[in-house]
């Protein structure tokens, strides 16, 4: 039986989490967040991936600003 997930939140963390294992599922998990515009859990989730350039891109782009994120970027860049 085929079943069609709604988008949500809770259903792109699921994703997120099992795609620990398979690219492509995790791919799905940050695209559904992206999609719901959740911005601000994309970019986190961007940069604990260490995806750190396209972060900056992404919140530069739909003005997202974290509090979350300004901790790890200054951690991340504090070597440069």
């Amino acid at each position: 039986m085929l079943q069609i997930l709604e988008p949500s939140k809770e259903v792109a963390l699921q994703l997120l989490e099992s795609g620990r294992q398979n690219t492509q599922t995790r791919k799905l998990g940050l695209d559904m967040l992206r999609q719901l515009g959740l911005h601000n859990d994309y970019v986190v989730l961007l940069v604990q991936d260490g995806y750190y350039l396209e972060a900056l891109r992404y919140a530069r782009k739909y003005k997202v600003i974290s509090t979350l994120l300004d901790p790890v970027l200054e951690s991340n860049f504090a070597v440069f």
